[in-house]
């Protein structure tokens, strides 16, 4: 091989490397599965799940009674979960509810299930978590995500992916491919849950379904709370609010197969690098920075958080969320929203007496004593002088408010207790990964 051959295929590889070095992916490590390898009529692995049982609605008017035969839930021996609900001779119902409340819980990382679905009225198979304090803070307070939801009003080509929290409730129905449906084909649905932001994808975490993210003015967002992971649940329930009425065109017994689910949290991902110029204001006012954040390709999607803000202001960054997945580099911007100081502590107070009132009152007064102490007779003829009088005192008020007056009104104080106080202030940008490693960068602020 010739040097010059020689140098080509080293530069080839050398781009090969750098390549696949600026293009790296996430690395997602396998924490926790359930493969549903058992054999056929084989309950579910009680050291991965537990079981939620009996009736009385759920809190959804729902129909079924919960129970942990193997009638109703069970390995079919194919490598599959079956959870199947029943219509009794009586009218009734029996199905399945699983969960690995007590056994698992999971916070930030990858979860997914490959699921092929029941469709018909008033079936509604889930795939979903709560978070593990609904013991002591009670729904919606605990948190609830939604993985994959399916009713017949959604339709048999849609399911629906979804999020619960206090105040807070968000999600839309999101389309199978085309000509595909839910009790067609299995379909692996997935969360990509970190920091400040909650992921859905079907099939692939390349294909996000739904993003989430913390509403402006949140004060507690269950999602992020170290104390509350989550657990599993899988179930089918029959009837309910959402699940609608049963028809009697639907076919029981209903299945719901579940070939696995699979739990990954991500090797570590170093927060993107962020930069952004200061900020400078007058209180009342609003100012901007844009931010410059340079971060690793194929990293996926990073969500953006303000604090440090004074008192009677805000910050926010927009949009909250960039992208890596192709790119190395993005932009958002960071806005800062202060509050002006009252006008005035009250109305200014009213001018003083100005000096030239008092000649003016005197010379009035002079003129009016002449003219009562000399008879009637006479006082005709005293009349001009007093005349005159009166006209140098009007003059003299007149001129006295030209500015020749030396009080003037009293400057009010301004209110600062009720604006953003004026001082300069470091703001803290963060950054969250889907590992869930961050990076900050400090912006200055000035508020005048």
């Amino acid at each position: 091989m010739s040097r010059s051959l020689s140098r080509l295929v080293l530069c080839a590889a050398l781009l090969v490397l750098a390549a696949t070095r600026l293009h790296a992916q996430v690395t997602w490590n396998l924490v926790w599965s359930d493969e549903f390898n058992g054999a056929a009529g084989t309950p579910p692995d009680s050291s991965k799940w537990t079981y939620d049982l009996g009736g009385g609605g759920w809190g959804n008017n729902e129909l079924e009674t919960y129970t942990n035969s193997t009638a109703n839930a069970a390995m079919d021996g194919n490598g599959n979960l079956v959870i199947t609900a029943i219509k009794n001779p009586d009218g009734s119902y029996t199905s399945a509810r699983i969960k690995t409340q007590g056994l698992f819980t999971f916070r930030y990382g990858r979860a997914e299930a490959n699921i092929k679905l029941p469709f018909g009225a008033g079936l509604w198979p889930a795939f979903w978590m709560l978070g593990s304090d609904i013991t002591t803070a009670s729904w919606p307070q605990c948190g609830e995500l939604d993985i994959m939801e399916s009713v017949s009003q959604l339709g048999d080509t849609n399911y629906q992916a979804s999020i619960h929290a206090t105040g807070y409730n968000g999600g839309s129905p999101t389309a199978l491919p085309s000509g595909e449906t839910v009790d067609g084909q299995f379909h692996i649905y997935g969360i990509i849950w970190s920091p400040g932001l909650v992921q859905y994808y079907l099939d692939s975490p390349s294909n996000i379904v739904e993003s989430f993210t913390p509403p402006a003015g949140t004060t507690y967002w269950p999602f992020d709370d170290k104390s509350n992971p989550f657990f599993f649940i899988l179930n089918l329930a029959v009837g309910g609010s959402w699940g609608g009425a049963v028809a009697p065109t639907t076919v029981f017994p209903a299945s719901m197969y579940v070939d696995y689910v699979r739990v990954y949290q991500a090797a570590a991902i170093a927060g993107p690098a962020i930069t952004g110029s200061s900020i400078t204001v007058n209180a009342g006012s609003n100012g901007t920075s844009q931010l410059q954040l340079s971060g690793t390709l194929g990293s996926g999607k990073v969500y953006l958080q303000c604090s440090g803000a004074p008192a009677q202001a805000s910050c926010s960054i927009s949009p909250n969320v960039v992208d890596f997945t192709s790119s190395s580099t993005a932009t958002a911007t960071l806005t800062v929203t202060t509050t002006a100081h009252s006008d005035l502590l009250g109305a200014p107070p009213a001018a003083g007496p100005r000096e030239p009132l008092l000649p003016v009152a005197l010379l009035v007064g002079i003129g009016g004593l002449l003219l009562a102490a000399l008879p009637w007779a006479r006082r005709r003829y005293a009349l001009a002088p007093a005349l005159a009088m009166a006209g140098l005192a009007a003059l003299m008020l007149t001129f006295s408010g030209c500015g020749g007056g030396s009080s003037s009104p009293t400057t009010p104080s301004v209110n600062t207790a009720s604006g953003t106080p004026a001082g300069n202030y470091s703001l803290t940008v963060t950054a969250y990964t889907v590992s869930g490693d961050s990076s900050t960068a400090n912006v200055g602020l000035t508020v005048n």
